[in-house]
């Protein structure tokens, strides 16, 4: 009939397990979260970039080549465990954000015929 309580030694081990498991987590959301952090800096400065380079008239279609580079570097730290499964929910509330802040980002530029069929921000 009644559950038997777990010895005072098991439950010590129980929490120090609990403890570690907890320790390791937020040490790798930490590293996951500067890396977020780390990425927003480099997707800025790729997004000026870009901006710079369509106001002078470049060549705008050479830069989805270079931000194909980063996501290899998120999708090998993705896969380290089940706390990648919170990266999606972080990109969209970043992706949201970023279109606030960029609002020609998300409106087709004349002379770009990459830019309707692929933006970057899916490209992440």
């Amino acid at each position: 009939g009644s559950p038997v309580s777990p010895s005072p030694k098991l439950l010590e081990r129980y929490r120090a397990a609990y403890r570690s498991t907890v320790d390791k987590k937020r040490q790798e959301m930490s590293a996951l979260e500067q890396s977020i952090r780390e990425l927003e800096i480099e997707e800025a400065q790729l997004r000026a970039l870009l901006l710079g380079r369509r106001s002078k008239g470049g060549e705008a279609p050479a830069e989805p080549g270079t931000e194909g580079q980063p996501p290899p570097s998120t999708s090998t730290a993705q896969s380290e465990g089940p706390g990648a499964q919170g990266g999606p929910g972080i990109q969209g509330v970043s992706a949201e954000t970023e279109s606030a802040e960029l609002p020609e980002a998300t409106s087709p530029v004349p002379g770009c015929s990459w830019w309707s069929t692929s933006p970057p921000v899916t490209s992440l």
